[in-house]
């Protein structure tokens, strides 16, 4: 595979649903330790905001992995170099389109929550 100018498309996913796994699980673990730490001093609402973003981030990302593994399927088994890039279109109606506003809406929330925030952090 890193000799060659070929690669099948099952290693892609399987690359792929690992990095979101872990990504997942990271962002999983982070956001339970936000809210322990919360729970012992309820002091500060930034800790429980930084853990809310990190369960709307892990969302995102579950989101995602859903909708890439949905794209791929579609694709040949076998990616070359000679073949046409080509993405896909998203009808409106449809489930890809579903999840499309589920992530940008999640994104957009969990962005505005981490930078929120941090703003109050600092002051």
């Amino acid at each position: 595979m890193l000799t060659s100018s070929r690669y099948h498309l099952a290693n892609l996913i399987a690359a792929e649903f690992l990095s979101y796994v872990l990504y997942i699980s990271v962002l999983v673990l982070f956001a339970a330790r936000l809210f322990k730490w919360y729970r012992s001093n309820k002091s500060t609402v930034v800790v429980l905001l930084y853990g809310v973003s990190a369960v709307i981030l892990a969302l995102t990302g579950s989101v995602a992995m859903v909708e890439d593994y949905l794209n791929m399927a579609a694709k040949e088994p076998l990616i070359t170099p000679t073949q046409p890039i080509i993405f896909p279109t998203i009808e409106p109606g449809t489930f890809v389109f579903f999840l499309s506003d589920i992530y940008h809406y999640s994104d957009l929330v969990s962005t505005i929550l981490v930078w929120s925030t941090t703003v109050l952090l600092l002051s």
